[in-house]
């Protein structure tokens, strides 16, 4: 892959990487909320009563202790990573690359 065309499906490839990596760290982040949302939209009464924040915290504590190292790590790469992107992206001789 090299020129403008490897250029480009590498940020592509980068970018949807960086968007399913987004929607999975911001799902773990509010899930409470999320849950809550979906709890009060439910049709069923024993489930809009139900509360969420007890559900998504007693899951949580069940989670293996290596997950909770990993889940940080992947949401330090993938913010470390974005931020490399745009910063070599902004350097002139990506600008020139990409004319």
């Amino acid at each position: 892959m090299s020129g403008r065309a490897g250029g480009w499906t590498v940020v592509r490839i980068r970018g949807v990487l960086f968007i399913v990596g987004g929607f999975v760290t911001s799902g773990q982040l509010m899930a409470a909320r999320w849950t809550r949302t979906a709890f009060r939209r439910s049709s069923d009464p024993v489930v809009r009563r139900l509360d969420a924040e007890a559900i998504v915290a007693a899951a949580a504590h069940e989670y293996p202790e290596w997950l909770r190292p990993l889940r940080f790590a992947r949401f330090l790469l993938t913010t470390v990573g974005l931020l490399l992107v745009i910063v070599v992206l902004a350097t002139p001789a990506a600008a020139a690359h990409f004319r």
